[in-house]
């Protein structure tokens, strides 16, 4: 191997170890994922209905929560979008994105985060990772 691939190979080590856990621990974090989500909403008025307080892992949650098409919540996207808050998602007021993925009108969906803060999030643990200047 050449210096470069060496020195890239060093610098995507830590990273490497990550990917190897994630996918030795896949269910353990996803489970980890699933708490972390339903506690988090618990308080929505969509948690509430479903009692997500009570939801043990992910049998529990799909024998309680049946599948919904975009139309089912799509009563409540749009009390989101008028401003009112702790519907389906637990924080203020969401951003609205506009999505069209084969469909002939676009959905709006909430979201927490715009693009653009999710692009400079990346960017900036990515400069902290590799103490990279941000001059």
């Amino acid at each position: 191997m050449d210096i470069l691939t060496n020195t890239i190979s060093l610098l995507f080590r830590p990273r490497q170890k990550e990917i190897a856990r994630f996918a030795q621990d896949a269910d353990a974090i996803q489970h980890k994922q699933l708490k972390s989500l339903l506690s988090t909403a618990r308080n929505t008025e969509w948690g509430l209905k479903h009692d997500y307080k009570s939801i043990q892992g992910y049998a529990d949650f799909c024998e309680r929560i049946p599948l919904q098409t975009y139309d089912d919540i799509k009563p409540y996207v749009t009390r989101m979008i008028n401003g009112e808050r702790n519907i389906l998602l637990a924080f203020g007021r969401a951003m609205v994105r506009k999505k069209q993925r084969h469909h002939k009108r676009q959905k709006q969906v909430p979201s927490r985060h715009t693009r653009n803060s999710e692009r400079v999030s990346l960017q900036r643990r990515f400069r902290h990772r590799f103490h990279l200047s941000t001059e």
